[in-house]
């Protein structure tokens, strides 16, 4: 998949929030085939939140035959 594309308004708080969570650690790079697009979306407070776009992922992942059962079953 190709990366969309960011405005040039917003390129600069992703770049930021990418190398924040890098430095966390809660992402590290990668060179996968199955990478995706990131889609930025705006909070009420104007800031963005960063999400990762799985729909083309979804659309190979198979249903579990079996599905499990929640609490109340």
């Amino acid at each position: 998949m190709h990366p969309y594309r960011i405005s040039i308004a917003l390129q600069q708080e992703v770049d930021r929030q990418i190398n924040e969570l890098l430095h966390l650690k809660l992402i590290e790079p990668s060179e996968s085939e199955w990478a995706h697009p990131i889609v930025c979306v705006s909070k009420k407070n104007g800031s963005i939140r960063l999400c990762v776009d799985y729909r083309h992922l979804n659309s190979f992942t198979i249903a579990d035959a079996y599905p499990m059962q929640n609490a109340k079953d």
